[in-house]
């Protein structure tokens, strides 16, 4: 473990949520999901070593998460549901490209909202964020709620367009 590299923390730490997603969509329950990401870090700071920088380190992440769910499978067993470990594989396989699109829808949109002027950005956080509420965001605003709901519908739209255009330039 002595070999372990900053960029392999990084890429750890960026792939974190991604990872945990995934886990989640194969075990169905975030406890356990959690338990089992715990043993995928393990397992992959024991080997680190083998990782190959410039390869794909979520999909190396993921070959390990999955081993680690059958795993935990195994253990609970006794448990009246259980999927079968072909139906573990086949969730795997889609789990992991909703996640390479989730990854892609959520980029273009961080890239659009940095676009947005800065008041139509700060709308949308206080609006979205934790505890936004359309009625106290137009409290706050002084607008009323109608007013701030049709402008936030035309933002709304501009993210929609902004994001439908970077997909399309990527495809």
């Amino acid at each position: 473990m002595s070999g372990i590299s900053e960029e392999f923390v990084r890429q750890l730490s960026a792939h974190h949520n991604r990872l945990l997603a995934f886990i989640t969509s194969l075990v169905g329950n975030y406890a356990s999901a959690c338990d089992v990401l715990q043993e995928t870090h393990v397992e992959m700071w024991r080997k680190a070593d083998d990782f190959q920088p410039g390869t794909n380190f979520f999909a190396w992440a993921c070959a390990i998460a999955r081993y680690k769910v059958l795993e935990a499978r195994a253990k609970d067993r006794r448990d009246r549901l259980v999927f079968d470990d072909a139906l573990v594989e086949k969730l795997a396989a889609e789990a992991e490209q909703h996640t390479a699109v989730t990854t892609i829808d959520g980029d273009a949109l961080a890239d659009c909202l940095e676009q947005l002027p800065e008041n139509q950005r700060e709308l949308i956080e206080r609006r979205y964020g934790p505890g936004g509420t359309l009625k106290g965001l137009a409290e706050q605003t002084g607008r009323t709620s109608q007013s701030l709901g049709v402008t936030l519908f035309r933002v709304r739209q501009a993210l929609m367009d902004c994001i439908q255009r970077k997909k399309a330039a990527t495809s």
